[in-house]
């Protein structure tokens, strides 16, 4: 049985500080990295961008062809 490694994620310390004092970035910069590493195991275990549920672009297609898809204003 192969030991599971724990991943520590660190970041410079002027970010830390921005992060501290802003904690909506800190979850924006969160969501991009989990997005980074998901994205990376989907390739990984040999799926296309297309086959994971989680992109973006087979999400919108979906909502477009269910008529749900929001209007942007403008």
């Amino acid at each position: 049985m192969q030991e599971q490694l724990s991943r520590v994620l660190s970041f410079p310390f002027q970010l830390r500080f921005l992060f501290a004092s802003r904690p909506v970035i800190t979850g924006q910069v969160l969501g991009i990295v989990y997005r980074v590493i998901s994205m990376h195991l989907v390739m990984k275990a040999g799926y296309s961008k297309k086959g994971s549920p989680h992109w973006r672009g087979n999400v919108d297609s979906q909502m477009t062809a269910q008529g749900t898809k929001p209007k942007l204003p403008g």
